[in-house]
């Protein structure tokens, strides 16, 4: 299977969880602020301040932790601090971490051709390939003592976006060798594979996927407290995205994705639409009303028994129906969304050229 994707899907794919709105101050986020660097930027000096700092981050198996904020002035001592607990930091996959300071030090190797930024940027890919499961799925944090893949913040899809573009040789990765590019062409068929195996099905029909599997057998698991048993809509329409997007797609993935936009719409809920309102307690609060004009929704948690939607506390306790949670749990959590709408026209311009 050729790992080849058309740009216009790929977009929408990479697009994902990476929107350019800087955070304010006290909560920036570097692996998104990344996205937004373009040209000349590369070649300034807080362009090699912050190279330095992902250098001085990168960790013994070529990864980096989460959540540094690279464009921070380091004073020697907090440079010595760094390197002192490195040992004691873990690599992370989770919200573009290792993804985006290996797309940012090619961009760097680009505009400067200095060799320690390639370096540590191969090291990165070979640090992505390596930590691939057998089964083509990637864990999250590196490290835990009971791995799980976890599908629901669109990691996996943008591991699998990047490894796709640097097999490609897509800028800014047309430097990287011809040997990482063919591992990675090989992990990016092995995620495919993946993404296959995993796909629940009902009644031998393919249907859609689970938020999180365990890391050896496979099997649906919960993850985190709101991270349920249960189908999640809003990763399964990026996961059938992705495998529209593969060219000449074999029947057994044709299968797959006609399958799972099946399950889109026969699961849908019609006639509801949101409404904000202030409540009892003086709070901005949102309900569901009837409104015949109002697009298709969908939960974000169903069933996999009953295709019934799913709702929990903050604390993970199921509860019956969307009107029964509190207040916390209400604002915590997309309960529901208008994803499907997205995937069911994107499967319709599919079919037309296939």
């Amino acid at each position: 299977m050729k790992p080849s994707i058309s740009k216009t899907i790929l977009y929408l794919i990479f697009s994902i969880g990476c929107f350019l709105n800087v955070k304010a101050q006290h909560i920036q986020n570097w692996a998104v602020e990344e996205t937004a660097y373009r040209g000349n930027f590369f070649l300034t000096d807080q362009a090699i301040q912050t190279a330095d700092n992902v250098l001085l981050y990168q960790l013994s198996d070529g990864g980096w932790p989460k959540g540094i904020y690279y464009p921070s002035v380091l004073s020697p001592a907090e440079i010595a601090n760094v390197s002192n607990a490195k040992s004691q930091m873990s690599s992370c996959l989770a919200g573009r971490s290792t993804l985006a300071e290996i797309h940012f030090l090619c961009n760097m190797y680009q505009n400067s051709a200095r060799r320690k930024y390639k370096k540590a940027a191969e090291d990165g890919i070979s640090f992505l390939i390596k930590s691939q499961f057998d089964n083509g799925g990637w864990p999250l944090l590196i490290g835990e003592a009971h791995p799980v893949i976890s599908l629901s913040d669109n990691s996996f899809i943008e591991v699998m976006t990047q490894i796709w573009r640097i097999s490609e040789g897509k800028m800014p990765y047309d430097f990287v060798s011809d040997d990482l590019r063919k591992k990675c062409a090989e992990a990016f068929n092995n995620g495919i594979n993946f993404i296959l195996r995993t796909q629940c099905y009902q009644n031998d029909k393919p249907a859609i996927w689970f938020s999180c599997y365990d890391a050896q057998t496979l099997q649906p698991i919960a993850g985190s407290a709101q991270e349920l048993k249960a189908l999640n809509t809003q990763i399964s329409d990026n996961l059938t995205t992705l495998l529209m997007s593969l060219s000449n797609p074999p029947e057994h993935v044709t299968r797959a994705i006609e399958g799972a936009v099946s399950w889109y719409k026969e699961n849908k809920i019609s006639g509801w639409a949101r409404e904000n309102f202030v409540n009892k307690q003086g709070k901005r609060d949102f309900r569901f009303v009837e409104d015949k004009h109002a697009p298709d929704m969908w939960a974000l948690y169903y069933d996999p028994a009953t295709n019934r939607p799913m709702f929990c506390e903050n604390d993970g306790t199921i509860i019956a129906s969307f009107d029964e949670l509190t207040y916390e749990a209400r604002k915590s959590m997309s309960w529901y969304n208008n994803d499907g709408g997205k995937l069911i026209r994107t499967y319709q311009k599919w079919t037309e050229s296939h």
